[in-house]
């Protein structure tokens, strides 16, 4: 079995709760595995602890290698451990700005942190802290961080207008200040005002935070990830974004989710959506089990998404040469992705390594 579809297989049996069947057993214990390559797979698509999870299966975990189950499940207690001291940075910097009468909203991983929407919290790996404040309360959000030893640091350029970056020497992660939760090209599937009013309390220790709506948070996985990042232009995708897509499903009605596609389709950009949607059920066929619009250009990004895939050597060739086949079915759609917009030669080779970096496996 490919190394990809290997991996896909065990992740949708485990987040199914679906029995070990034999076909996987099998796979797993196949002489010509190549572990390796599947574990830095499972690390691009940011689920190596979720792998491990996977493969802790009794009729699995013995078919190991013990170097792998070694290493497995030194991956499992350190993202335990680094998702509790993000938990407790969250905590602390939530209190910072409670001291100026400002609530902020998690947004992305941060929300994972509190909400129990993954089995166990160390199964959700990020890099950082988005938060979201309202416009009107940035400038005392930073002012109150600064004075506890926060730096403020320049970030992705292309971004700089709708999020300020702070590091602090002991902190686990860097954070981000958001006014708009997504670009500002984007803003209309997700403005900001109402994103904060719809927002639920919680609790993170001693301080409080706001949770988004699970409508909006659904909205905001696939539009970050198709659209701002461009995945639909690149081709390339997270697999850890499909399995949050098909749990924060689980807990919405068939109503619920056309409204989540509808706020795509007003401005042109159900592409996105749509593309989303066929590629989780095609990864994910037992966790992900709602129907979508699978048109042709749909279908057309996702075989071209799951190709890419099968190989490094594809992946780095279809990706670049597919910007310009993304751009073009955006707009034939009638919407562009937020990576449309015409780009410098230094913008482009910037672009180009960063896809490298973020896909070599």
């Amino acid at each position: 079995m490919p190394p990809f579809q290997l991996l896909c297989h065990l992740l949708d049996t485990w987040l199914a709760g679906r029995p070990v069947g034999e076909d996987l057993v099998a796979a797993v214990a196949a002489p010509d595995v190549p572990w390796p390559r599947l574990v830095t797979l499972s690390g691009v698509h940011l689920l190596t602890p979720a792998l491990a999870e996977a493969l802790a299966a009794p009729h699995l975990a013995a078919r190991l290698p013990e170097e792998l189950r070694s290493y497995l499940r030194a991956i499992r207690e350190a993202a335990a451990e680094r998702n509790q001291r993000l938990h407790d940075q969250l905590e602390q910097v939530a209190l910072r700005l409670n001291d100026v009468e400002i609530v902020p909203l998690a947004l992305k991983g941060a929300i994972r942190l509190v909400d129990g929407l993954w089995p166990d919290p160390a199964l959700r790996f990020m890099h950082d802290l988005d938060l979201l404040v309202p416009q009107p309360t940035l400038r005392r959000s930073v002012e109150r961080l600064l004075r506890d030893g926060w730096r403020q640091i320049d970030g992705d350029e292309s971004e700089a207008d709708h999020h300020v970056v702070l590091v602090h020497p002991e902190a686990e992660a860097r954070v981000e200040l958001h006014v708009e939760p997504v670009v500002h090209g984007l803003k209309a599937l997700l403005p900001a005002a109402r994103t904060l009013a719809r927002a639920r309390p919680a609790a993170v220790g001693s301080a409080m935070i706001a949770v988004p709506l699970i409508e909006d948070q659904l909205v905001h996985l696939v539009a970050h990830g198709m659209l701002q990042h461009d995945f639909v232009g690149s081709g390339r995708f997270l697999l850890r974004d499909l399995v949050e897509q098909a749990l924060l499903a689980r807990s919405m009605t068939a109503g619920e989710l056309h409204a989540a596609r509808d706020r795509f389709v007003e401005p042109g950009l159900a592409y996105a959506w749509d593309v989303s949607v066929a590629l989780a059920g095609r990864c994910l066929p037992h966790s992900w089990a709602h129907p979508g619009h699978d048109g042709l250009v749909a279908r057309c990004l996702v075989r071209r998404m799951l190709l890419q895939q099968r190989s490094p050597a594809l992946m780095q060739f279809l990706g670049p040469a597919g910007w310009t086949v993304g751009r073009l079915l955006g707009h034939v759609t009638g919407g562009t992705a937020a990576g449309a917009e015409s780009l410098s030669w230094r913008q482009l080779i910037e672009r180009l390594a960063l896809f490298r970096r973020k896909t070599r496996w």
